[in-house]
């Protein structure tokens, strides 16, 4: 029994390791802001149909107003105008869980951060895949389920909040936790923060 905790330990933190380490690089401005001709090859993503602005849809980007409601219906807006780019401009936004739908991209512009809300009543809990199991668990800060051509993209931040999640490791695969299961997401040029504790 001990052999078998000892190598699913030794997979998780290669695991954790490998998808942290283009994240890591990005945190200390190793990583380059233009992407490789490698990965505009593997791109499967169209140019943008519609770019749709979550202030059009009444986002506040306060940092104090949820601003859940309306960056959701910007994201279904722009799904249902056959896909395109959900614009954040420079702002702090509140956020509880967000669905990503297929052929969608979210773009934070350099002074846009997504911020997660402490409440876990703005993550709702759903069947999600937990160290190779699923069972029914809170969503992460962005997901997305059976979606294809989706990402995030842009110098803005995703900043969670700690008083869900301890420590930066599991934060990163919180917010992200969905989008890695996508074989067909990209996640580019973006700084993942945790909020520091005081």
């Amino acid at each position: 029994m001990e052999k078998e905790n000892s190598r699913r330990r030794f997979i998780k933190a290669s695991g954790q390791a490998l998808l942290l380490a283009p994240i890591a690089s990005s945190l200390v401005g190793c990583s380059s802001t233009k992407p490789s001709a490698q990965y505009n090859e593997g791109l499967k993503m169209q140019p943008p149909g519609v770019v749709l602005n979550v202030r059009d849809f009444d986002a506040k980007g306060d940092g104090k107003t949820k601003d859940t409601l309306s960056i959701q219906q910007a994201i279904d807006r722009c799904y249902a105008l056959g896909g395109g780019e959900v614009l954040f401009p420079g702002g702090n936004y509140l956020t509880g869980a967000i669905a990503l739908k297929s052929n969608v991209i979210l773009r934070l512009e350099k002074d846009a951060t997504i911020l997660g809300t402490p409440d876990f009543a703005d993550y709702p809990v759903a069947q999600v895949r937990w160290e190779g199991k699923w069972r029914k668990g809170h969503v992460g800060l962005i997901y997305a389920f059976d979606a294809h051509n989706i990402g995030i993209i842009g110098l803005g931040k995703i900043v969670g909040d700690p008083s869900l999640v301890a420590g930066l490791t599991k934060n990163i695969l919180c917010v992200i936790q969905h989008l890695l299961n996508q074989l067909d997401a990209t996640i580019f040029a973006l700084k993942i923060f945790q909020q520091a504790t005081g």
